[in-house]
């Protein structure tokens, strides 16, 4: 789309990789989407039940698309590529509702997807430090497996999130999918 709040981005792909600037999914959002059956379109998509800790806001999701973000994907190295991106601190708009929402977040990704055999295996982590509260770091980490069998396939997500609901109080939340 042209309004920019797609995936939308400026940058340079070459033999090192490629280095993009723009608006686009993170790489945790990205590393479930092997096995996303509904192209996160639909109210039956899996990114309405998993990426979200319970008890926040959507804006709380780890499903997201970042806005002002740096990415670097790797070329394939036998099969496995790392994606990393980093969107700096916004400072918030002033609206006490939203404060915390628009600070720095770094995501990373690494993947192996061997279409030979059908096999894709993704491990992620985003770290988003003064998300909710100062001098606390909310985190997820995610899992994600597919393998095929002919014209089938079977896939997994699992995932962890820890969500501070005060300086010094947090909770751990599991979530998973088959």
């Amino acid at each position: 789309a042209g309004n920019g709040t797609r995936n939308t981005g400026v940058g340079i792909d070459a033999g090192f990789g490629t280095v993009m600037l723009g608006n686009w999914d993170t790489p945790f959002k990205l590393a479930h989407n092997k096995i996303e059956l509904h192209d996160n379109t639909t109210v039956f998509s899996a990114i309405n039940f998993i990426g979200r800790p319970r008890g926040n806001t959507a804006n709380a999701s780890y499903n997201t698309r970042r806005s002002n973000v740096v990415q670097y994907w790797s070329p394939s190295l036998g099969g496995v590529k790392v994606n990393v991106s980093y969107s700096p601190d916004e400072a918030g708009n002033g609206v006490a509702a939203t404060q915390g929402f628009n600070k720095s977040q770094t995501s990373l990704a690494a993947t192996y997807d061997d279409h030979d055999s059908g096999i894709y295996v993704s491990a992620a982590y985003e770290s988003r430090p003064d998300f909710g509260f100062k001098a606390t770091t909310d985190s997820a980490m995610r899992f994600v497996a597919r393998s095929s069998l002919g014209d089938f396939w079977l896939g997994t997500t699992v995932e962890n999130i820890t969500v501070n609901t005060s300086a010094t109080a947090s909770y751990t939340q599991a979530n998973a999918e088959l």
